[in-house]
């Protein structure tokens, strides 16, 4: 059985277009996978991060048109 890191799990998610609301904890990974920033997410509002002490690259969020 092949062990999965955090950030390759992240990676690989596809989120639904109607997700509202995403909530990241104890995230390991150096960055946070390019789809959050995909203009599909369209009814996303919120995104929580915490303790993800070595992220370090967020993608562009200004894409996201119902992020408050």
């Amino acid at each position: 059985m092949k062990f999965r890191d955090g950030q390759e799990v992240l990676s690989g998610l596809c989120p639904h277009y109607r997700l509202k609301e995403l909530r990241v904890t104890n995230y390991g990974g150096s960055m946070i996978p390019s789809w959050l920033s995909d203009p599909s997410l369209c009814k996303l509002v919120s995104i929580y991060l915490r303790s993800c002490q070595t992220c370090t690259v967020l993608p562009p969020l200004v894409l996201l048109p119902a992020l408050k």
